[in-house]
Formats: structure tokens, C-alpha cells, sequence
């Protein structure tokens, strides 16, 4: 049971990461030494400036969700959006669940592989436009004059970390579901009726044991 743990923890964890990520998908241009520009299925990764406490100005990156960026999801990204939240709430409840009742491992473990399909879904990210035709580049290219046109940004994505975690979580899942599926009954299992059975016969077997003992004692004082 303890690689099932081991599986299912960091398959949690790779889930949040991936979900959570503003990191999923990146655009890439040489301008000014390079710039990357980093989308997430829910944020998107900026520039935010700020002061110090001398009164420095100081560049950050920092995660932004979407509001007032012009961008306006396809049905993939919104499907994966959806998948997403899905996908984070059962697989962080059905581990709770199994810890509570072991005797549903193999359900929970058919459960998992679900899991592992709604994650799996967040991938359409790749194919939706948020990577292809992806407003905010659209706006950043369009300033970018024709002599340099070399470097502007890509019209598709390239994956990024947070893609890459997905991928990794998608695996995680389906293993940590199969080896659920694949483990025997738990000796938990059983139920409070037969353990009652157990028990009574546990007890009739002493009863006959005492009345032997008892009838050979009369026998010898006869």
C-alpha cells in the first residue's frame, strides 16, 4: 500500500502544479535579448513593476489572470478549464476517501483512471487558442515594426514546464489508478456480521471444551 501512497501523493501534487501553472505554454522572441511570454489555463505570467524600499524601481514576474487581455476562449480552452477544476477536486478527495474506506479500493482505483482522463483533457490547451492565435501576442506583434519582423513573436505556443508537468501527472494518474485496481482485498474488508460469526464460534467452541472438561471430572469421581 505504500508505493499506491507514494503514487498518489505526488500525482496530487503534479496535478496542482500542472492546473495551477502559469507556465503551460510560452511564445518566444529574440527582441531586446529575448523575451518569453508565458500562458497558463487560467493565468498568464507578466511584468509588474514596483518599488523598493529605497525607492528603486524593480521588475518582477508575477501571475495575471485574464481580465481585460482581449481573450476570449475557444471550446477547448474552456473544456480544459473545466477538466482542470474536475480534475483537482476528485483526485484530491477520492485518496481521502480510499484512506477512510479501504474496503472500496478497486471503485476508487476505477475512479483514478477518470481522473487521469479528465487530465488529460487539460492538454487541449495545445490545439485551442490560447497557443494558436493567442490575443495578447496578436497585440505585442502588431507594435513590432515590419523592419523587425524577424522577431516577432511565433503564432503557435512552444509547451512549457507546467505542460510538461501535465503530461507527467496524466502518468502518474493512470498508474497510481491500476496499481488501486490491482491490489487484493483488504483484510478490513470484512464486515461487522462476519467478524459476529467468528466470534460466536470462537465461543461455542469454548463452551464444548469446559463441558468435556466437566464430564471427564464426573467421570473420574464416579
Amino acid at each position: 500500500m505504500g508505493i499506491v501512497s507514494l503514487f498518489v501523493t505526488v500525482s496530487v501534487i503534479l496535478s496542482f502544479l500542472a492546473n495551477i501553472s502559469c507556465s503551460a505554454v510560452s511564445f518566444y522572441s529574440p527582441l531586446r535579448n529575448g523575451i518569453k511570454m508565458e500562458f497558463g489555463v487560467f493565468m498568464r505570467k507578466g511584468i509588474v513593476l514596483w518599488e523598493d524600499w529605497n525607492g528603486n524601481p524593480v521588475m518582477s514576474k508575477t501571475c495575471f489572470n485574464y481580465d481585460g487581455d482581449f481573450m476570449d476562449p475557444d471550446a477547448k480552452w474552456k473544456t480544459a478549464k473545466a477538466f482542470a477544476i474536475i480534475a483537482i477536486v476528485l483526485g484530491t478527495l477520492l485518496p481521502c476517501v480510499g484512506c477512510c474506506m479501504p474496503k472500496f479500493e478497486k471503485p476508487i482505483g476505477a475512479c483514478l483512471l477518470l481522473v487521469c482522463l479528465f487530465q488529460g483533457l487539460t492538454l487541449l490547451i495545445l490545439e485551442s487558442n490560447l497557443c494558436k492565435n493567442n490575443a495578447v501576442i496578436d497585440l505585442f506583434n502588431a507594435v513590432i515594426p515590419d523592419e523587425a519582423a524577424d522577431k516577432r513573436f511565433p503564432t503557435e505556443c512552444s509547451r512549457d514546464w507546467g505542460y510538461n508537468c501535465n503530461i507527467a501527472c496524466v502518468i502518474f494518474w493512470f498508474i497510481s489508478g491500476m496499481l488501486m485496481i490491482a491490489l487484493p482485498a483488504s483484510d478490513k474488508s470484512e464486515s461487522p456480521e462476519t467478524e459476529l460469526k467468528e466470534q460466536e464460534k470462537e465461543l461455542d467452541a469454548s463452551f464444548q471444551e469446559e463441558d468435556v472438561e466437566e464430564g471427564s471430572m464426573d467421570e473420574k469421581a464416579l
